[in-house]
């Protein structure tokens, strides 16, 4: 869940010429200090308190980065030291796992994917050049603890396939499919509103996917609205500590900033630093004594700074620490990629949604999938406090954060919502007490859209590869890799 750096933007702010970002009016300078504002209005705000059980497991935070790993190249998620960091060969737009395989043009016919050991035989850590073997193809997926582990997780997959006798494309192309599948049902499962995953991908929803497809939004196999905007709510989720495993001695509670340490990503991991994913995705109830790791709720409100997550590749600028709030940064990015505003492009969704349902022949049209999207995007545009979430604020612990804005700022922000902001205010909105309330941990309607859009088209390019075993889910896959 990353994305292009700040370097256009700040060439456009330091620039003589700053036509093309519209910041040469009194207007556009308000609606730059109102974006900054904002930004630190929601880094000083305290998470939405939530139900755990309504948050998702932690695990799926680090698959959505992993997976936008596979999709989105960008310089900004390159680690400390690879300022010369490029696409690995034969990196694609694709659901193809590229991070994990890179070029396969020379690939020995049964050959496995390297991983590092402790003369155990067992699978500790990826490769990152050290003892030999080559380091695996993205270096952003060494950026931190989690990352690497779930990468090393399908480095085995395709060794045990290797094992079982396959050739290296057979293996390859079982990984990918179950990858893909792990993707669908798994993972756009638990983030889209049941609705729109159903409107998409299930069997009952009354629509010819053709007639979808990209209409709402842009023909690009990865639309700016998809990796400028909504694929980042992941931002929101992302906590400062996790129990990593239950070993004796074994880092049961670690700090994200610690997972990020150089001397960690850098040297081979000991058995303490090993992931066990069973506490990250479930799957086992034997850890009693260590719940499950929860995310925080996808929210509005979350302060997380980007030398917290390995991003450490920022220009020099004259306000270098509102710039390295996460917040600030993605408000700025979708302003520079000019995205349509939450408002515009939910309510031509809507319009599109209600011509689908005059369009099909179905039985009681506003009680399918479709009528119910429509009715949740209706009831949600239409409540004037949806843009203002009462989120505690570090300063005022009773006051309305948003209200913190002076009413210049607030006017600019309610008239013209920043996509990203809009997509996470709504699936805040829908987890308070209204009459439309979701008890879903994922994504509201228009936020869901927008990455079924996108995956639809993604899943179709891989859909001539059909995953045995039936696994669907990174537990399936976690028990399939141990042999249960």
């Amino acid at each position: 869940m990353h994305g292009d750096s700040l370097r256009s933007l700040l060439k456009l702010l330091e620039s003589k010429d700053k036509s093309n970002f519209r910041i040469d009016n009194q207007l556009a300078d308000n609606e730059l200090n109102a974006l900054i504002e904002l930004g630190k209005l929601m880094h000083h705000t305290f998470p939405l308190r939530i139900n755990p059980k309504h948050c998702l497991p932690s695990g799926y935070t680090y698959l959505g980065q992993f997976i936008d790993h596979d999709l989105i190249f960008s310089m900004n998620g390159c680690p400390v030291g690879h300022d010369a960091c490029q696409p690995p060969i034969g990196f694609e737009s694709k659901l193809n796992l590229s991070a994990v395989y890179g070029d396969i043009r020379n690939r020995a016919t049964f050959a496995k994917l390297d991983y590092i050991d402790q003369l155990s035989g067992q699978f500790l850590d990826i490769p990152k050049g050290n003892l030999g073997l080559q380091p695996i193809p993205d270096p952003r997926n060494n950026e931190n603890l989690l990352i690497s582990q779930l990468h090393l997780q399908f480095i085995k997959l395709h060794n045990k396939f290797i094992d079982e006798g396959l050739t290296f494309k057979q293996a390859r192309d079982e990984s990918i499919a179950i990858y893909c599948s792990i993707v669908l049902h798994d993972f756009l499962k638990k983030i889209l509103y049941k609705s729109v995953w159903e409107v998409y991908f299930g069997t009952n929803n009354y629509l010819n996917k053709s007639d979808i497809f990209y209409k709402p939004f842009s023909q690009h196999p990865i639309p700016p609205e998809f990796s400028k905007a909504a694929f980042r709510f992941g931002h929101s989720m992302i906590k400062k500590e996790y129990n990593i495993n239950n070993t004796p001695g074994g880092k049961n509670l670690i700090k994200l900033k610690q997972m990020l340490g150089k001397h960690l990503l850098s040297n081979t991991l000991t058995n303490h630093y090993v992931v066990d994913w069973e506490l990250f995705f479930g799957g086992s109830d034997r850890y009693h004594k260590q719940p499950l790791n929860r995310a925080k709720a996808i929210s509005p409100a979350f302060n997380l700074e980007v030398d917290e997550i390995g991003d450490n590749h920022l220009p020099a600028t004259n306000q270098p620490d509102i710039l390295n709030l996460i917040a600030v940064r993605n408000l700025l990015r979708g302003k520079v990629e000019k995205l349509a505003d939450f408002n515009t492009l939910a309510k031509k969704t809507l319009k599109f949604i209600d011509e689908r349902i005059h369009l099909i022949n179905a039985p009681n049209p506003d009680q399918s999938s479709l009528g119910d999207i429509k009715n949740k995007i209706d009831f949600f545009i239409n409540n004037e406090n949806w843009l203002k979430p009462k989120l505690k604020s570090t300063s005022h612990n009773t006051s309305p954060a948003f209200c913190d804005l002076d009413s210049k700022h607030q006017e600019i922000i309610t008239k013209s919502p920043p996509l990203w902001y809009g997509i996470l205010c709504e699936s805040h909105y829908f987890k308070g007490p209204n009459k439309f309330r979701l008890r879903t941990p994922g994504l509201g309607p228009v936020g869901s859209i927008i990455i079924a859009e996108t995956f639809s088209h993604l899943l179709d390019l891989q859909q001539t590869l059909t995953a045995r075993n039936n696994i669907k889910t990174m537990v399936d896959l976690l028990k399939f890799l141990k042999g249960a």
